[in-house]
């Protein structure tokens, strides 16, 4: 319950959404990307969390209250397309609250992460993840509909500005219900994960050691590194890209997510046994796989190829290598977005994983910021393509998005070469 909560303000801060908030303001395709891409700086936060703080036994206490202040910033960013001051400050203040929000939920997440999963066992926690993201994705499936026909309702009588306050509304109660969910979970006291109050303290040169420094840790590091480049420099545009450029409305996407939800759903379970029987590693080869032939579909997808149907005296304007993108991407996200995380623990001891995660995440995190900031003058540049193949323009999205399968196929060799051959830490 308490990772499906999270998951719909995910929702509503990471995809179409935020997007239509950003349009409304007036921020470019460049700018949306880097402030969407936001979210992957706040993962520096990690690095100096597992290096300076040690929440001793109050790691409940640390979660609880971190995880409700960065929430109710994001309620205060759909409040503010409402507040009657100019476009650049409203841009200003919506990356702001974006990336503090992010900032503290990062901080937060490598303690809590370890503090849940105490409770699962290693060689059932393939199946744990592929279950909790079963419920999540169930769930985000009717919620993500409900708010898509919301914010397409109210853009279309002119209000988008009341689509934006009920958000806020909705970002509110679910940060509420989420802030009972871990109240609810056993005090860190009574699980059997590390114990942080008795942990002696590391030096900055011990913890360097264990994780970039040694052999294993530093080439999952550069596994994590690999991935955060290839969706860096492509992601972050897609959605306002296909809002803006391919004119697709937010409730289209929704439904066409909805439906890759339910396919990932489908396919979940089998990735986390995959990962159980086999290994992470061969999990992720496999996901990234699915993930390469997604992003090299998505560069075929431009405005030129768009269809409108009429669906019950309804018209729906959608494109087929966006849909179909959108479907194997959810295919894809079933095995890497657990197996990014979880591989990290195979290579550490238990009371090791939250610094190796930390610093991993917190490292890819900074690539990606860095990939997309590289990319988005690019992008800014070329609004209505770049060059012309037959007199269908090439939109930067599109090139972009055939780099990200290059890298991918690059990364299905690297895991095959070098991760596979590892040997995991019992």
């Amino acid at each position: 319950m308490e990772a499906a909560l999270e998951y719909f303000i995910d929702i509503m801060i990471k995809t179409t959404f935020i997007t239509a908030l950003l349009m409304n303001i007036g921020v470019s395709q460049g700018d949306a990307g880097i402030i969407t891409s936001l979210a992957s700086l706040g993962f520096t936060a990690q690095f100096f969390s597992v290096m300076f703080i040690n929440p001793g036994n109050h790691v409940k206490r640390m979660s609880t209250v971190m995880h409700f202040i960065n929430q109710l910033m994001f309620v205060i960013m759909y409040v503010i397309p409402g507040v009657n001051i100019s476009s650049g400050m409203k841009m200003v203040i919506v990356a702001g609250l974006y990336l503090a929000g992010n900032l503290l939920h990062y901080t937060v997440f490598p303690f809590k992460f370890d503090w849940m999963m105490s409770y699962v066992e290693d060689k059932k926690r393939g199946v744990f993840t592929a279950n909790k993201e079963i419920v999540s994705l169930l769930g985000g499936i009717i919620f993500s509909n409900i708010m898509g026909m919301i914010i397409d309702h109210y853009k279309a009588i002119g209000r988008e500005d009341v689509g934006f306050i009920i958000s806020a509304i909705t970002i509110f109660i679910l940060c509420i219900l989420h802030l009972i969910t871990l109240l609810v979970v056993k005090d860190p006291e009574g699980y059997q994960g590390v114990n942080y109050a008795h942990q002696k303290k590391m030096s900055v040169r011990e913890i360097l050691g264990f994780t970039i420094f040694d052999k294993k840790v530093s080439k999952v590091i550069i596994l994590d590194i690999l991935w955060h480049i290839g969706t860096g420099i492509s992601t972050a545009f897609f959605y306002i890209y296909a809002q803006q450029s391919m004119e697709i409305k937010v409730l289209t996407i929704t439904i066409i997510t909805a439906m890759s939800s339910l396919l990932r759903v489908l396919v979940s379970n089998l990735f986390g046994r995959i990962a159980d029987n086999t290994s992470w590693a061969n999990m992720l080869r496999i996901s990234f796989c699915i993930g390469a032939v997604s992003f090299l579909i998505f560069a075929f997808a431009n405005p030129a190829n768009c269809v409108t149907l009429n669906l019950f005296g309804y018209e729906i304007r959608l494109n087929i290598f966006h849909t179909l993108y959108l479907l194997l991407h959810a295919v894809y996200m079933a095995g890497t977005n657990s197996g990014m995380t979880n591989i990290t623990f195979d290579y550490v001891s238990h009371e090791n994983r939250r610094f190796a995660l930390g610093i991993k995440s917190a490292i890819g995190g900074f690539i990606a910021f860095l990939a997309t900031l590289a990319v988005r003058v690019f992008v800014d540049a070329y609004p209505d393509g770049v060059f012309k193949i037959f007199g269908t323009p090439i939109y930067t999205q599109q090139i972009l998005s055939f780099g990200t399968f290059i890298i991918f196929i690059l990364i299905v060799f690297y895991i095959e070469h070098v991760i596979m051959k590892l040997k995991v830490v019992d």
